[in-house]
């Protein structure tokens, strides 16, 4: 081999050295803080609740601390939500799971559970309703005003329970809902020989109720459409 080649492979060999030495040398540097930082979250877990801290970040821990208690207390309250439909239902010779199966159906899933729940605990309460018929012929009519008033179910929902439970006609008026409370005392009072005057508030209501059922078309003019409902599922996942 001639004395120049031999230079030649003499210097590719020592500039070949030298490269990998600072590969070695930064893959030596990574190595020793992945070493680090394993070290670091064995004292933490060590360490307990302190290390933890010192690891992650008093600020981040606070923050998981408030968002797991944030989660417990929702779940409590749909405990006790649920604890009191199912209570309301049975006082009225019905079960929870049927009610709130029907009036799942009834919105098209467009309603969250919590809120159906709550609606008709609010319409039990105020005497409006308390069976699965009654609940998902007001859901009907909510799911038709609403469209027509631009208000999704659940919110026509709410206040027509509210409209029927205090004798708003005002509430109702704002729904697109017209109701002549004295034609409809008069009327109920006459299905039960009585007169409008010696009506109770509990009939007072359902007189009302009636004649708002009676003047809505139920028969599919409010379904929602297709992307609507994917939409509102999409919302609640």
């Amino acid at each position: 081999m001639a004395a120049h080649d031999v230079t030649m492979l003499l210097n590719a060999r020592d500039n070949a050295s030298a490269t990998i030495a600072k590969v070695k040398g930064e893959l030596g540097g990574l190595d020793a803080q992945a070493n680090k930082l394993g070290g670091a979250f064995q004292a933490a877990f060590a360490g307990g609740i302190g290390g933890i801290a010192g690891a992650m970040g008093l600020s981040t821990l606070t923050q998981m601390g408030q968002a797991i208690g944030e989660t417990v207390n929702a779940a409590n309250k749909i405990h006790s939500l649920r604890a009191a439909f199912d209570g309301l239902a049975e006082s009225a010779g019905q079960s929870g799971d049927a009610i709130l199966s029907a009036m799942r159906r009834a919105s098209y899933g467009m309603v969250a559970d919590s809120e159906l729940m709550l609606a008709a605990n609010k319409a039990s309460m105020l005497g409006v309703a308390d069976s699965a018929d009654e609940l998902t012929k007001l859901l009907e009519i909510a799911r038709i005003r609403g469209k027509a008033m631009g208000l999704d179910i659940g919110t026509a929902f709410d206040n027509i329970v509210t409209g029927i439970g205090r004798e708003s006609a005002l509430i109702l008026d704002n729904l697109g809902i017209v109701v002549d409370t004295e034609k409809a005392m008069a009327d109920y009072a006459k299905t039960l020989n009585t007169t409008a005057d010696a009506l109770d508030s509990v009939q007072r209501k359902q007189a009302i109720l009636n004649q708002i059922m009676a003047n809505t078309d139920t028969s599919g003019g409010g379904m929602p459409s297709g992307a609507a409902m994917a939409q509102a599922q999409l919302a609640r996942a």
